[in-house]
Formats: C-alpha cells, sequence, structure tokens
C-alpha cells in the first residue's frame, strides 16, 4: 500500500503506480497485448523543470495502459486512485480515440477493468447476434 504519511496514518491509501501494476498484472493473464505507456516527462536539473516537446506530433494525455484485444481494437486506461480525477488532456485522449471505435476508461481498481472488458463481451455477443439475424445498428 501507499507511503505511510502523517495525513493517511490509520487508512489504507493505494497509490496509482501500485493500481497500475496490479492492473496491468491481471490483462498480462488476458488475451490481447497490453503495456505501461511511458508518458512521463524529461526533467531538466539545469532549468529546474520538466522538457517541453517540441515534436508537432507529440500527444498529451495519452492513456497510462494501451491495449490490443484479439480482433483489433485498442483500449485505453486512464488508472486513477479513488480521489482522482483526469485532466482535460487525458479526457481529450479519450474522447479521440472513443470516437474512433477504442475502448477508453478510467480504473480505479482490477474490478473496473473486469467489468469494462465484461461488458464488451457482452456488447459483442450482441453485435454478432444482430448481424447474424441481419439487424442494423442505427
Amino acid at each position: 500500500m501507499g507511503k505511510l504519511t502523517a495525513g493517511n496514518v490509520g487508512r489504507l491509501v493505494m497509490l496509482e503506480k501500485e493500481i497500475e501494476n496490479l492492473i496491468l498484472e491481471y490483462l498480462s493473464y488476458m488475451p490481447g497485448y497490453f503495456w505501461k505507456n511511458q508518458s512521463v516527462g524529461v526533467y531538466d536539473s539545469v532549468r529546474k523543470q520538466f522538457r517541453k516537446s517540441h515534436n508537432k506530433f507529440h500527444v498529451n494525455g495519452v492513456s497510462d495502459i494501451l491495449g490490443c484485444l484479439p480482433g483489433g481494437r485498442l483500449v485505453g486506461i486512464e488508472v486513477k486512485t479513488k480521489k482522482g480525477r483526469a485532466t482535460a488532456n487525458q479526457k481529450a485522449f479519450m474522447e479521440k480515440i472513443g470516437n474512433c471505435g477504442a475502448l477508453p476508461f478510467i480504473a480505479r481498481s482490477v474490478e473496473d477493468v473486469k467489468e469494462q472488458l465484461e461488458e464488451l463481451k457482452e456488447r459483442n455477443k450482441i453485435d454478432r447476434a444482430a448481424a447474424l439475424l441481419g439487424i442494423r445498428k442505427p
């Protein structure tokens, strides 16, 4: 569990990194391919600040965990603690990939990931059944 500080004595606090590692461990047993997206900036110790990317194709807010499900569907998982909130850049990234057919979501636990993947599995079953019956989506 997270670091013990004066502010969290008597509480069990899990850090975002710990939640992320538990999710990655869970996903390592699932079909598909998942990885941790390293999006930490480079710290300039001389200037005492993080360097900004000058690459026009750099994207801010990329999800913590990315993956590809069997069949090619992209998954973007933004990991947060119970109280953590997505930044504007993270929300924008999730919206953009969602509009392209990906499955973006915020996860605060392994259970959240299980639920999202199970919901997707059920939706896919319904979509396949509808396709077999010749029913089109609106």
